[in-house]
């Protein structure tokens, strides 16, 4: 569909359009170097809090067998526990008989699989060819199929892109930005594809590197010695394990700042093997976007969270969450404190978020701040549960002066989302949106490439009014929080829908402030990604990985209808 006209913005809040011809310069450029200091400080003292927790700090036998442990003893029990206890109840539910049965089995075959690769991958021998390799190479296992989509020179469009979305993430409510309406909701092209981009860049730190700082923090913990002397200053011991830390994430600082913007860790997410939630930001413009890291491909444990379908009542966070899934839920707000660690990632992410917030208004001289979150895969879940927080409780995250809020919760753009909860945590999610600015309406991009696995191979009956009726107490009723955009085969198709977010046939247009209806930059995947997409259901894991997802989003035109779906 053409880029619709919008009104000029009435929101008080926003303030003069930023100029997208502004020249960007480089993240750092002498501002925020302190602040950036002072978050690595932090990222070190958070580090050596988790550092014993996880497998990070092991050898390959101890973290094999660790694996081994938690999925024999921990996570075998718990998940058959669960799914026998509640079949009785659904004898009279056959669909849900079965389905609990069939999820249970398929889940132990494809976990118990992952941990053989994971064990498989950690091997000296292994290692010894993948690390020279993907250091000529210079990017990761997450990003291999498409190393280019970082390089910032690699095409003119990509500074086009940087400089619109800077603009509308500074000034989202201005006339250039085409905000969505109470009437219509507006997908802004360029927004999401710097987004995903970012998604994609969190998966570039360094694991290797990242495990030797944790084993360094580990061995100086036991040994008793501190890490921060007096309020700010870091020991030898402290700036030892700094040090490894910025060698771990070296490659995402690098490419943050060819694209103009800072980067920090702000959470370890309490544990010391390798998710992560970074913070992007630059000096000069309102905005902070969060992204969180997605499952490594041969993370066992991250595996195991991704494949962890219990619930849990999530309602001391999350206002009306009744049925969260554990797995992620825990990972933000975890029910019980580590007694060796006792790290809570919500408090330090909002904690450095403020202070952020606290030092962007400073610098570019606006009232407020914009928080703009992403994620890709385990990531996107991540970023679903924190932005739901978000929107019901923007005070969380500082407030001025005159006592509103230094934050703006705008959009969250996830792809590759798994289901979160189950509908009535979606109903919830959609009050806290419609409680906010009706006119100026929040929105949760949820964006699926192709029937990728993840996002459309789980159970998630709680997306479709048909199966509306599914016991709660099945394993189908799931279901996802935000509104769908579907990317097909078709590159000439875009589809909405079966969302949760918007009523049916609402209008959602797809916006882009460029020439070419959006369209770039040009991107050629691998021949051999080519071939796997003609085999099925390997095809649909192929759609999963960060490189398809950026494929697929940089061909897409703003001229394009999008038609509603009922079914993925």
């Amino acid at each position: 569909m053409s880029s619709v006209d919008s009104m000029p913005s009435t929101d008080a809040r926003s303030s003069q359009t930023v100029n997208s011809q502004k020249l960007i310069g480089p993240g750092y450029g002498g501002k925020h170097a302190e602040l950036c200091a002072n978050l690595r400080k932090r990222q070190v003292a958070d580090l050596a809090q988790v550092s014993g927790r996880g497998t990070g700090i092991l050898g390959w036998f101890a973290a094999t067998l660790s694996d081994l442990t938690y999925f024999f003893f921990t996570w075998l029990p718990h998940t058959w526990w669960i799914t026998f206890t509640s079949l009785p109840q659904l004898v009279l539910d056959p669909l849900g008989f079965w389905s609990a049965l069939v999820f249970a089995s398929v889940t132990t075959v494809v976990l118990f699989g992952t941990l053989i690769v994971s064990a498989i991958w950690r091997l000296s021998y292994v290692q010894d060819i993948w690390q020279p390799y993907s250091q000529r190479v210079d990017v990761g296992l997450g990003n291999l199929a498409y190393p280019l989509i970082f390089e910032f020179g690699a095409s003119p469009r990509n500074k086009q892109i940087r400089d619109a979305a800077f603009a509308v993430m500074s000034d989202p409510t201005s006339t250039f930005a085409k905000p969505s309406t109470a009437e219509e909701r507006n997908f802004d092209l360029e927004v999401s594809k710097l987004l995903m981009m970012l998604s994609a860049l969190v998966y570039e730190r360094n694991v290797g590197a990242y495990h030797r700082a944790a084993q360094t923090a580990h061995k100086y913990k036991k040994q008793n010695k501190k890490f921060m002397v007096g309020p700010g200053a870091l020991t030898d011991s402290g700036k030892e394990v700094g040090q490894k830390l910025a060698i771990a994430d070296a490659k995402i600082n690098k490419v943050a700042n060819e694209w103009g913007l800072n980067y920090a860790s702000v959470s370890e997410l309490a544990t010391n093997t390798s998710p992560l939630c970074g913070a992007f930001w630059h000096p000069d413009h309102n905005f902070i976007i969060l992204a969180f890291k997605g499952t490594d491909p041969v993370e066992f444990k991250e595996w195991a969270v991704d494949f962890t379908f219990d619930y849990t009542d999530g309602r001391g966070w999350l206002p009306g969450f009744t049925k969260v899934l554990a797995g992620f839920y825990n990972q933000i707000f975890p029910q019980q404190l580590n007694h060796a660690t006792g790290a809570f990632p919500y408090t330090e992410i909002r904690t450095a978020i403020t202070e952020i917030a606290n030092q962007i208004r400073a610098t570019s001289g606006r009232d407020h701040v914009n928080l703009y979150v992403t994620g890709h895969s385990l990531g996107a879940a991540l970023a679903c549960v924190l932005y739901s927080r978000a929107i019901a409780s923007p005070k969380d995250f500082g407030q001025k002066e005159d006592g509103s809020n230094q934050i703006y919760v705008r959009d969250a753009y996830c792809f590759g989302t798994p289901i979160v909860g189950d509908p009535d945590c979606i109903s919830a999610f959609n009050q806290a949106c419609h409680d906010r600015d009706l006119d100026h309406p929040q929105a949760l991009w949820r964006v699926t490439n192709r029937r990728d696995a993840v996002t459309t191979m789980l159970p998630d009956a709680g997306d479709h009014k048909t199966l509306a009726h599914t016991s709660p107490t099945s394993q189908l009723h799931f279901a996802h929080v935000g509104q769908e955009v579907q990317l097909s085969n078709d590159i000439h198709k875009v589809y909405t829908g079966p969302g949760t977010l918007l009523p049916t046939q609402t209008p959602v247009n797809i916006i882009t402030h460029l020439d070419r209806g959006g369209e770039g930059p040009n991107v050629s995947l691998p021949p051999m990604l080519t071939v796997l997409e003609y085999i099925p259901v390997v095809r649909r894991l192929v759609a999963h990985l960060p490189s398809s997802y950026w494929d697929r989003l940089t061909k897409v035109q703003a001229e394009y209808d999008i038609e509603y779906a009922k079914w993925h």
